[in-house]
C-alpha cells in the first residue's frame, strides 16, 4: 500500500517477516523442536527432514536426532534449501546424533 509517497507495512506484511504482533513485549522464546527419526528408514526419513525443514522460517532451529550418522541427509537438506542452513553436531554417537538444523535467512 502506498501512501503519499511512503510505503505502508501492515500487520500481515510483518508477521510474514517474522515480527510479533504487538511488539517485543508479547514474545516468548519457543523451546526447540526435536525430529527424533531413529527407527525410521532413510529414505522415509530423510521426507520427513526435508518437510520439517521447509516449515522453518528464518531464525527457526531443530534437533534433528539420528541413529546414524546424518552425511547424507544434511546433504540432501543443504541441497534442498540451497545452502540456507547452517548445521551444528550437538552429539555424534555411538547410540545416537543430534543436529541443530537453522534456517538462514535468505
Amino acid at each position: 500500500m502506498r501512501d503519499g509517497g511512503h510505503t505502508l507495512i501492515d500487520e500481515i506484511d510483518l508477521i510474514a517477516l517474522g515480527h510479533m504482533p504487538g511488539g517485543a513485549a508479547l514474545a516468548r522464546p519457543r523451546p526447540l523442536a526435536h525430529l527424533d527419526l531413529t527407527g525410521l528408514d532413510p529414505q522415509a526419513a530423510r521426507q520427513v527432514a526435508l518437510a520439517e525443514v521447509a516449515r522453518l522460517v528464518p531464525g527457526d532451529t531443530i534437533i534433528v536426532v539420528t541413529a546414524d550418522a546424518p552425511f547424507a541427509l544434511l546433504d540432501a537438506l543443504h541441497s534442498a534449501t540451497d545452502g540456507r542452513c547452517l548445521f551444528e553436531y550437538l552429539a555424534t554417537g555411538p547410540e545416537a546424533w543430534a543436529t541443530a538444523v537453522s534456517r538462514l535467512d535468505s
